[in-house]
């Protein structure tokens, strides 16, 4: 067992999500599903210990037995994008305009990699998500939206975690976009045997790639299966 959620619970002025509990093999892949403000993004958040700091959480996230929650950062720091990693919904959370993409991939590569094993790595990752290499060179704003939610994942797996958590990755796409990084999703969790946990409000990514799905409304999880 790769990731084991107790009970996991957040509160904030104006919304509760009520406990949830599940768990998940390497390999596996669960879509967390509901509408805007149903709290699927609260729960992806809560689970990489990323949630607002005015937020009371409440529960146990274990990773590979390693208990998330109750670490303190220092400690849970080093394991962020090394043993899991949060793609965010919006380009503007994750990724700065004024670096290049090259720039970008080595914020995070210089955590295990350096000069021309870095260089190898950062081209890697491009070929694995289907971008050129001389795309490094280019700025977020020079990218389409399938080609940001592309590099966004090349992100997630740079260092490669055993578990990666990815926030509507194709809420913002047009249906043809969608239907690549859908297919891009599935292809890299068979090839690298990645753990994904998928948030999005789209029942046919669901279809296409998920072994698992939680179903929430108002904070609850009402279906699961």
């Amino acid at each position: 067992m790769l990731l084991e959620v107790k009970n996991l619970s957040v509160s904030f002025p104006g919304f509760t999500l009520h406990p949830v509990s599940f768990t998940l093999d390497r390999g596996e892949i669960l879509a967390l599903v509901g509408e805007s403000g149903s709290g699927k993004t609260t729960l992806a958040r809560a689970i990489a210990c990323l949630s607002d700091p005015m937020a009371q959480v409440s529960g146990e996230v274990l990773l590979n037995g390693r208990e998330l929650l109750g670490m303190r950062e220092k400690d849970r720091k080093p394991l962020r994008m090394q043993e899991f990693a949060l793609s965010f919904q919006t380009s503007a959370e994750w990724l700065n305009p004024s670096l290049t993409l090259a720039e970008h991939l080595r914020e995070v590569l210089c955590r295990a990699y350096r000069g021309e094993a870095l260089a190898k790595r950062a081209r890697e990752l491009m070929a694995l998500v289907g971008l050129e290499e001389g795309d490094l060179s280019r700025y977020p704003r020079e990218l389409s939206g399938g080609m940001v939610q592309k590099f966004l994942l090349a992100s997630a797996l740079a260092l490669n975690p055993p578990l990666v958590l990815l926030d509507e990755p194709t809420g913002a796409l047009d249906l043809a976009s969608s239907q690549g990084i859908t297919a891009l999703i599935r292809d890299l969790n068979r090839k690298l045997g990645v753990t994904v946990v998928v948030i999005t409000h789209q029942m046919s990514v669901v279809e296409e790639i998920c072994d698992h799905v939680a179903i929430l409304d108002g904070g609850v999880v009402v279906e699961e299966g």
